[in-house]
């Protein structure tokens, strides 16, 4: 692994990885600057989302959306917090190796001491710090929002750093996948497709199993469906089984990266 070449990467990539943190810190500060309109109309809104939630998924609805701890749990599971996961991954993974593959700088690098074991390990090592930082941005989201209403007190932080664990893993699985794209891609355009197809089909199919309580086994396909926020919360305690499956599976796509970038013929 090289030192040198990690820190090359995490710099490279540092404002597509800054936006993404932004995007759950923001979604927190609206959030709670919205939810004391929303727990207002608690009598009125309470029996529509009772009626919505014959369309939802069952670990949805098990939280209480207009108590402080059910209702600042958002920013952990809003749209824009699954999709910074992704554009981390992207930014971070994507534009080496397999942008470099196309602009011709991939050869560059692999006729030094470099060797492709060691370029791959030194992208997983960028990986870390970018899934615990992000993993903590709704947190940091949460309790800005909280503050700025007055409702900090209410918060089970500790739950929450339980989320903010499942989501970090979240982010390193969404970044294994796009090292494992990044290494077989024959250029940057084409891993970007890729992960697109990938990205969009895991949140698709994430949606179908929240939209169609019937399908709820669908989310099992995803990473999506193995992190879950709103059980933690309502348990006290993240699920092992979710945070195992996440784990190893990224472990596995680590792997799978290794092995076809040490079986290519070409840069």
């Amino acid at each position: 692994m090289k030192l040198a070449l990690t820190r090359y990467v995490l710099r490279r990539a540092r404002r597509g990885c800054l936006l993404a943190m932004a995007l759950p810190v923001l979604v927190g500060v609206v959030n709670g600057l919205a939810y004391p309109s929303w727990s207002r109309e608690r009598d009125v809104l309470r029996p529509v989302v009772q009626r919505l939630s014959a369309w939802l998924r069952s670990d949805v609805i098990n939280v209480d959306i207009f108590t402080p701890e059910g209702a600042f749990l958002i920013p952990f599971q809003h749209p824009l917090t699954l999709l910074a996961a992704a554009l981390a991954a992207a930014t971070l993974m994507l534009p080496l190796p397999a942008g470099e593959r196309s602009r011709g700088g991939l050869e560059v690098l692999l006729s030094t001491a470099l060797t492709r074991r060691k370029l791959v390990l030194s992208l997983a090592a960028a990986l870390v710090p970018v899934a615990l930082l992000l993993g903590h941005a709704p947190l940091v989201g949460a309790v800005l929002g909280a503050v700025c209403v007055g409702e900090l007190q209410h918060l089970p932080l500790g739950t929450y750093w339980l989320v903010v664990l499942n989501y970090s893993l979240l982010v390193a699985w969404f970044g294994c996948l796009a090292l494992r794209i990044s290494v077989a891609a024959s250029d940057g355009a084409h891993a970007i497709r890729i992960f697109a197809v990938c990205t969009g089909l895991a949140m698709l199919l994430d949606f179908l199993s929240h939209a169609l309580r019937d399908y709820e086994w669908v989310r099992y396909a995803t990473p999506l469906g193995w992190y879950e926020p709103s059980p933690i919360l309502h348990n006290g305690a993240p699920n092992i089984l979710s945070l195992g499956v996440l784990l190893l599976t990224s472990l596995l796509l680590l792997a799978d990266a290794l092995r076809h970038a040490q079986s290519r013929r070409s840069a």
